[in-house]
């Protein structure tokens, strides 16, 4: 299994990265890795992976349930796989403002076969941090 896990502080007001985390969807789109998302229904999304290695192309679909997380000085979502899903994969992004410091915590994880467990934690750890920066700081 494919995973990775960190935590920064964001330079971006929190005020801006609601916005950004507001949609599930264009979180998503802005990512190269992402070859087509969309919306089924309030709170599932079709995701399809474009990966890239040694040469050969592999598109992975997974079907995702959406969570909001919200609360005070709290916003963000978990992506989890809905029993429909061809491959198992694991968002969540938080972004959390304390006192004047704003944090944002992402975790994720993939199964999607043992070859790209083998050959793919590096691209992994690349491919969550796009997904966020491009997602997450959407005004850049």
């Amino acid at each position: 299994m494919l995973h990775h896990e960190y935590v920064i502080e964001a330079k971006e007001d929190f005020d801006s990265l609601t916005q950004c985390l507001s949609d599930p969807v264009k979180f998503m789109e802005r990512s190269r890795y992402v070859y087509l998302v969309e919306r089924l229904g309030d709170n599932k999304l079709r995701v399809v992976f474009k990966w890239r290695k040694l040469g050969i192309t592999r598109y992975y679909e997974v079907v995702l349930t959406i969570k909001p997380k919200l609360g005070p000085n709290r916003v963000g979502f978990l992506l989890e796989p809905a029993p429909e899903s061809k491959y198992d994969f694991f968002f969540s992004v938080e972004v959390e403002k304390i006192q004047d410091r704003v944090l944002m915590r992402v975790r994720s994880w993939m199964y999607a076969g043992l070859m790209a467990d083998i050959l793919g934690r590096k691209d992994y750890r690349m491919f969550v941090e796009e997904l966020v920066e491009k997602g997450v700081f959407c005004r850049r």
